[in-house]
């Protein structure tokens, strides 16, 4: 098809080379989607290990000795740490710099 200046015209729905289609970011928006809830999930994790795990050993042993409550805090601190990891991680990767829930 020509235009009337002698030249050839484009079709308008076939993309040419400069405007190829933008694929979409599914890792990225894979990753904004579960950071968040991975985070939360560690977090919470930590706060019932360290609580439900003392009070099953004290109705279980009906007592609780000092080194298991360190165990218990120990293993509460590293999920702790794990979540912070995380959503840390997960605002690098995605170049998020403000403080708040992950949106993309």
């Amino acid at each position: 098809m020509a235009d009337p200046a002698g030249g050839l015209l484009a079709f308008p729905d076939i993309p040419s080379a400069a405007q190829a289609p933008v694929k979409p970011r599914v890792l990225a928006d894979i990753l904004s989607a579960s950071a968040g809830r991975f985070a939360a999930f560690c977090a919470e994790a930590s706060v019932l290990v360290f609580v439900l795990g003392i009070l099953d050993r004290f109705l279980l042993k009906e007592r609780i000795e000092i080194r298991w409550i360190i165990g218990a805090f120990t293993v509460s601190v590293v999920l702790l740490a794990l979540s912070v990891a995380a959503d840390v991680s997960a605002r690098r990767w995605l170049g998020v710099t403000r403080i708040g829930p992950i949106t993309h």
